[in-house]
């Protein structure tokens, strides 16, 4: 679910190495988004932290910028690639 995500947003996220930052969202969205991870663990991965994959590694929340509920910002994200974009 969480590659999904970052497919959408990166459509080349399988030939980036790494990231230099993090895709930003609102506070409505990550917290929309956050439960989503939390109720899919509750009932597949009920050993872990709930939604601890999302807070590790989701999109951060926006720090001044003005978004629309489910947009995503990439500004100031900088990616690494080793594999060219086909």
């Amino acid at each position: 679910m969480l590659i999904a995500l970052y497919l959408l947003v990166f459509p080349y996220f399988h030939t980036i190495d790494q990231f230099d930052g993090w895709p930003s969202i609102n506070d409505k969205t990550r917290k929309a988004i956050a439960r989503m991870f939390m109720d899919f663990d509750k009932v597949h991965h009920p050993e872990v932290f709930a939604g601890g994959l999302w807070l590790n590694c989701g999109f951060s929340r926006t720090h001044g910028a003005k978004l629309r509920d489910w947009e995503v910002s990439i500004q100031g994200v900088g990616v690494r690639r080793t594999q060219a974009v086909a």
